[in-house]
């Protein structure tokens, strides 16, 4: 089964493919390379570099695939680790079904017991690959409270340290069961220091959106979106809905700490104040892009901000940088976390799934969003983003 996610996705933009009617017999498996072969394809024929990092992928099938045997779905798993190490790709790995169940849970904003950072949404590598990062805590969660902030680098979980481990290896060492604890180190501005997280139920992260009237007579609306759920489309539509029925005839949207999702809820998201209009093209394979569109019809024109900062990421960017290409708002804050990949998931006979990168997301004016992020129009302090926020929106 194959799904099409966004760097964090989360929520299925398509699929590609139906779910197998059943899960072949252990023996099925053992006798062949099915598993392998099936993982070989998938990279194959939907890996975002067609180079596969430099590499030969017929001759990398050959070996593992053709040329080898297997005695169980142990040892195939095994050649499947292998065989992706690769691709040098820390996002393209192999996740126990386990691991990818809870992945998932967490990403769509579902309730779980953790420490506050979901897997890819709210701690990922950098852009380079190479180190792990908080994207952003959930709010009042354990990393938040423990002062947790974007852009902190992870150097040790417990008593591993953090260089070399796998995102999935990570994510398993922050969770655990309700009530026990993990040291995390972290490094910010040349120093490190250790917070220690109790984990706890974080609840399900709904409504993704809030929203009221500020600013007295002059009618601002005040949207703050945390997440891109499936229903924070509707969401946003029913707030501004609302907020121009109450008297708004401003708005400011709040995106800061807010770590993406779905990319079909930013689609839906744009389209309240863009319509059906480019916000973002997916590219990989082949020479062009995927369009992706504002879900039509666009609900108001009235003027707009969009508040962003470190903690804006995925989804989030995709919807900021589609209002600022578009110039149908003022963006105030910092530079954004700079997370524009696209993911795909292969799901193995076995309960496993294969996550590989399949694209990059740059905006409608061509700009990469994992590599350059996107920049306000107006750079303001954290303590001084809504201040500026509704002078922009005000034309001041």
């Amino acid at each position: 089964m194959r799904t099409l996610l966004l760097v964090p996705l989360v929520l299925s933009l398509g699929a590609a493919a139906s779910p197998r009617s059943a899960t072949p017999k252990p023996r099925a498996l053992v006798r062949d390379s099915a598993l392998v072969a099936q993982a070989w394809a998938a990279i194959r024929d939907r890996y975002g570099d067609t180079t596969f990092g430099g590499r030969d992928w017929r001759a990398v099938g050959d070996s593992f695939v053709v040329r080898r045997s297997y005695a169980d779905v142990r040892a195939q798993l095994g050649a499947i680790r292998e065989m992706l190490s690769r691709l040098h790709d820390p996002w393209t790995r192999l996740l126990r079904a386990e691991d990818f169940d809870a992945l998932l849970g967490e990403a769509s904003g579902g309730a779980h017991v953790g420490v506050g950072l979901p897997e890819l949404l709210c701690i990922d590598f950098d852009r380079t690959g190479r180190e792990l990062v908080v994207v952003t805590p959930v709010p009042g969660t354990a990393a938040a409270r423990a002062g947790l902030r974007p852009g902190d680098v992870v150097t040790r979980i417990g008593t591993r340290r953090a260089a070399g481990l796998s995102l999935s290896e990570a994510a398993w060492l922050l969770r655990g069961a309700r009530g026990s604890g993990i040291a995390v180190r972290v490094r910010r501005g040349g120093r490190e220091h250790t917070v220690r997280l109790v984990r706890d139920s974080v609840p399900a992260r709904r409504p993704a959106a809030t929203g009221r009237l500020v600013g007295g007579p002059d009618g601002v609306g005040y949207l703050a979106l945390g997440w891109f759920t499936g229903s924070a489309g509707d969401e946003v539509r029913g707030l501004v809905d609302s907020l121009m029925r109450a008297g708004a005839r401003r708005l400011v949207l709040d995106l800061r700490g807010n770590p993406g999702g779905s990319l079909a809820a930013a689609a839906d998201v744009a389209g309240v104040f863009l319509g059906d209009v480019p916000i973002v093209s997916v590219v990989g394979r082949g020479a062009g892009g995927q369009e992706v569109r504002g879900t039509a019809p666009a609900l108001t024109r009235a003027p707009m901000a969009v508040l962003i900062d470190r903690g804006t990421a995925s989804a989030a960017e995709v919807v900021a940088s589609a209002l600022q290409h578009h110039r149908r708002a003022v963006l105030v804050g910092e530079r954004s976390f700079g997370k524009g990949l696209v993911h795909s998931f292969e799901r193995l006979p076995d309960g496993s799934a294969l996550m590989l990168t399949s694209g990059r997301l740059h905006t409608p004016g061509g700009r990469d969003i994992l590599a350059l992020g996107v920049e306000p129009d107006v750079v303001a302090p954290a303590e001084r983003q809504m201040a500026r926020a509704m002078e922009a929106v005000k034309g001041e």
